[in-house]
């Protein structure tokens, strides 16, 4: 499912209608790219799921600013130690804030299987995406994502 959400943000945020181009149309060039129509509807559903997410999320965060995340049990068998880290150094950089944070760990544990850094990385970049506003950190995202950026995490 990341390689159809990848392949979305190449072909479709750059784009006037960003992510909301005619569904019939998007399922049809993505099965034309070769992805097997299981991964689409995943992806299709996760990008619905970052819209409401979002449109909730742009109604008032309950997140206190000086918030500080937990990781329950079920959370930390799905994100390993480096990708927590990453969330926590993304925080920690202004990247995101606790209430975009939140979003970001909603569409980690909407993706099927283990997760690992690069499934953090573009979820951060996606959520990110879809919220006006966020272009500095989106930019920085984008420059982690796409240059290789090589970070040091302490």
């Amino acid at each position: 499912m990341l390689d159809v959400l990848m392949y979305l943000f190449d072909h479709f945020m750059e784009s006037e209608s960003g992510w909301h181009p005619v569904h019939d149309q998007l399922i049809q060039e993505l099965e034309q790219a070769g992805f097997p129509g299981k991964d689409i509807r995943h992806a299709l559903d996760w990008i619905d799921g970052l819209d409401s997410y979002g449109q909730q999320a742009m109604l008032g965060s309950s997140v206190a600013l000086n918030s500080v995340r937990i990781f329950n049990g079920y959370e930390q068998q799905r994100l390993d130690t480096e990708s927590r880290g990453m969330l926590v150094f993304l925080e920690q950089e202004g990247v995101l804030d606790p209430a975009i944070r939140e979003m970001v760990m909603d569409r980690l544990m909407a993706f099927d299987g283990s997760l690992d850094v690069e499934h953090v990385k573009w979820a951060a970049l996606l959520v990110l995406c879809s919220i006006p506003g966020q272009e500095a950190a989106l930019a920085w995202m984008e420059d982690m994502v796409f240059e290789g950026r090589e970070l040091l995490m302490q």
